[in-house]
């Protein structure tokens, strides 16, 4: 569902721009890179810009046997380019050369109180701050920007599936000089282990 969440925001500004309810189109829409440092510098990035990513979990709670409701953030991060200066960066030029306040403000009205057509509470903007990158000579025509939402979602343990309590641990064991353990490898199974431990979670011994 999370990665749903995110594509279903980056459709939604993609047509807010193919519609014409904003007068520029983004020229870069992605989800959120894995170092963005390192993707700013190396990358070859069209502007305007915007990146969607899920921002974490802030609270759980259990709301009956198999059902948990998880609020969570998520989050669009903007970017505008312009050489010119900073000011320019920020408040941008013609209508079709959106600043990155410009960028900010739209994709919060855009994405404001929606539920993208998923099971989730509406989302609900949090904040906008300035987004802080490495001091690098790409980055410094850019003005960034995260617009950050609240929201929550369920999840339910698929009927039929559930696992039943963990209250035995057994493991199987390879030791040196007998064998030949690898990290990547996965442990032997008990017809070919050296060693093996059962204990209960009670803390006695099988």
């Amino acid at each position: 569902m999370i990665g749903v969440v995110e594509n279903a925001i980056l459709a939604r500004l993609k047509a807010a721009s193919d519609e014409g309810i904003i007068p520029y189109a983004y020229r870069t829409l992605q989800t959120w890179p894995k170092n963005f440092d390192e993707y700013l510098s190396s990358q070859v990035i069209q502007y305007p810009a915007c990146w969607a990513v899920f921002g974490g979990a802030h609270k759980t709670e259990r709301l009956a046997s198999g059902l948990w409701r998880v609020h969570c953030v998520f989050g669009v991060v903007v970017a505008a380019e312009n050489l010119r200066n900073e000011q320019a960066r920020r408040h941008g030029g013609s209508a079709s050369e959106p600043g990155s306040y410009q960028l900010a403000v739209d994709a919060l009205q855009i994405l404001a109180s929606q539920t993208l057509g998923l099971d989730i509470r509406a989302l609900e903007p949090s904040s906008i701050l300035p987004v802080e990158t490495a001091d690098i000579p790409k980055v410094k025509q850019l003005s960034i920007y995260a617009v950050s939402f609240d929201t929550a979602i369920d999840f339910a343990t698929p009927p039929g599936k559930e696992l039943g309590d963990f209250n035995r641990l057994h493991i199987n064991w390879d030791p040196a000089p007998y064998g030949h353990v690898d990290r990547d490898q996965p442990l032997p199974q008990d017809a070919a282990a050296i060693a093996s431990d059962s204990i209960q979670i009670n803390g006695e011994d099988a």
